[in-house]
């Protein structure tokens, strides 16, 4: 992942200075804003993965933010910082997925950092996953148009297939299809005359049905090159 990015939402500069200072040494890229307003105009601008925002701010409060930030970035991971009088407020904001994370107000420095690296952590593990699901409907997407390309395919197969049977049929002079093994796999009308019975019938081995001087030409065809089917 690129370098991780955090955005810190406080409407009191004291308590973003001291946020930035607490981050300062994790190597996070580190952005400010005074509002949720200010913050939303530089989600515009600036690609953000964990947001830290304050409760308690004028005009919009931190769950009004994320509802915002979850509609226009909704990959982003979002913590709330606030104090315990808000709780049910957040409660409700989890629930219904605008936050990911409740930090109390005062924090713990060392559990807040903690958090913060396990909120990037399942940013990246969120983005490798969207991208895996992503090449699979791609695949899967290209499997389906192969498959219906094999299908138009294999249709046009089918029906050149019923026309060459169709002349076959018809045709004035015997046609006899054998296969390596000898076994006769295509007779057509003009081919009744060729056998002891009334026509090749199909399934059956050639020495069975057609005359000697027909089944050595064959025979020595297929003992002279590589053939599927041998026409008489």
């Amino acid at each position: 992942m690129e370098r991780a990015s955090l955005l810190l939402v406080d409407d009191e500069r004291n308590i973003l200075s001291s946020l930035r200072r607490l981050f300062r040494k994790e190597g996070y890229e580190i952005n400010t804003a005074e509002s949720g307003a200010e913050a939303l105009d530089l989600l515009d601008d600036h690609e953000v993965h964990v947001i830290v925002s304050d409760y308690r701010m004028p005009n919009m409060t931190g769950v009004e933010f994320f509802g915002e930030v979850k509609k226009l970035h909704p990959d982003t991971i979002r913590v709330i910082l606030s104090g315990y009088a808000d709780a049910e407020a957040i409660v409700s904001a989890i629930n219904q997925g605008e936050v990911y994370r409740f930090m109390p107000k005062p924090w713990n420095a060392e559990e807040l950092k903690a958090t913060i690296r396990q909120c990037f952590e399942r940013y990246t593990l969120y983005r490798e996953n969207k991208k895996l699901l992503d090449k699979v409907r791609r695949q899967n997407q290209e499997l389906l148009h192969l498959n219906q390309k094999l299908e138009s395919s294999l249709t046009m197969s089918m029906r050149s297939l019923d026309i060459v049977q169709k002349i076959l049929a018809v045709l004035p002079v015997p046609v006899v299809g054998v296969s390596t093994d000898g076994t006769i796999v295509l007779a057509n009308q003009a081919s009744f005359g060729l056998s002891r019975w009334l026509q090749p019938e199909i399934g059956l081995d050639m020495e069975e049905v057609l005359p000697e001087k027909l089944v050595k030409p064959i025979t020595g065809a297929f003992q002279g090159r590589d053939s599927k089917v041998g026409l008489a």
